[in-house]
């Protein structure tokens, strides 16, 4: 289906499924409180060395179990490898390396909920809840070594567009207060502060996007400033500084420089989870509980892709391919050629991103 859309100026022109928690966090998050404050620590060697006999295990499981070819020869014309993180049978979390000539291969790491990869899929943010503590321990790092940030996060989110910068925010004394982190663990606290409820929606080099209340959103310059309130919820950005909000039922785009184009669709979203920009700027794939619609910034078309529901979208390099959710698995949709494909169905994938070349 394709639904025409009736585009309003305004302005300038245009230019994750919770798990339970589990114990095994404990022991840090102890030792973090006790000890070390708000400051880094590291899986420790015994939960690292269970780990390793593990991922000997799950490796080998893969070879037996998993295809025993590359994603380019699954998908033809794919251009990329993919990261994506499933969970398993145990509960626990894996990382899974597709490459573009080769078979999958799994390695065990760090149990977490809310996992979100970063903009190159090389770090990866994910939280636990722990009884007794309020808001949740935030930990990142690269899938064989995570480390524990800080305690009582309330949201969190990576930067748009560089790899291992990751901004999250902390409760307390009845506001809410923003931080940036490094991946070699370097803190920097905003001077900005909202009200309690206030999370983290996007970042980039532009500035933030705050969602100050489910249908207000705070615009933040660079350096924390604040710049101007719009109505509606953010769904996502990219580097030039666009964000995706839906306003309603209705998607918009705003501009971190002030502008809005507002998109008159008439389409039917259902509850949407969430929406990606391509790599080229000049679609947005928005996926929810009706499937998923790619907005073409220029034409002002929405193409229906696919009537599945849909929890996560990303795309490929070329701007050509669509991953989304799957019950198991993740389908891959050629733009192209309309084709869809379900692979790694003997996972359950929680999100996949694609990963330029095969590295």
């Amino acid at each position: 289906m394709t639904a025409t859309l009736d585009v309003i100026e305004d302005g300038v022109e245009d230019l994750v499924q919770p798990r339970p928690s589990r114990l095994r966090w404990l022991p840090i998050t102890l030792s973090f409180i006790a000890g070390l404050g708000l400051g880094i620590i590291t899986l420790g060697s015994e939960q690292q060395a269970v780990q390793g006999e593990r991922t000997d295990e799950l490796a080998a499981a893969t070879d037996r179990d998993g295809p025993a070819i590359g994603i380019a020869v699954a998908v033809p014309g794919f251009p990329d490898s993919v990261v994506a993180i499933a969970a398993t049978e145990n509960s626990a979390l894996d990382r899974v390396l597709w490459q573009a000539r080769s078979a999958p291969t799994t390695r065990a790491m760090a149990d977490g909920d809310n996992v979100v990869l970063d903009s190159g899929a090389e770090f990866i943010a994910l939280s636990s809840t722990v009884p007794g503590l309020d808001g949740s321990l935030l930990s990142m790092g690269r899938f064989n070594l995570i480390r524990a940030v800080s305690a009582g996060v309330t949201s969190y989110a990576w930067h748009d567009s560089e790899n291992g910068q990751l901004t999250y925010t902390i409760e307390s004394a009845g506001h809410t207060t923003l931080f940036t982190v490094n991946f070699r663990g370097l803190k920097d606290e905003i001077p900005w502060v909202d009200e309690v409820g206030a999370h983290i929606a996007a970042w980039g080099s532009w500035g933030w996007a705050v969602q100050s209340t489910p249908d207000r959103i705070t615009l933040l310059a660079p350096d924390g400033e604040f710049k101007d309130v719009e109505p509606g919820r953010v769904l996502a950005s990219n580097h030039e500084g666009w964000i995706l909000a839906m306003e309603g039922a209705e998607p918009k785009l705003v501009s971190a420089g002030g502008g809005v184009k507002r998109f008159a669709t008439g389409a039917d979203f259902g509850i949407v989870a969430s929406a990606h920009f391509s790599p080229d700027g000049s679609s947005v794939a928005i996926a929810g509980s009706k499937g998923i619609a790619v907005l073409d910034r220029s034409s002002g078309e929405a193409d229906s892709i696919s009537d599945n529901s849909t929890t996560w979208v990303s795309w490929s390099s070329d701007s050509r391919f669509l991953l989304s959710s799957a019950t198991t698995g993740f389908v891959v949709h050629d733009l192209k050629t309309g084709a869809a494909k379900t692979v790694l169905n003997n996972y359950a994938i929680l999100t996949a991103k694609a990963v330029p070349g095969s590295s």
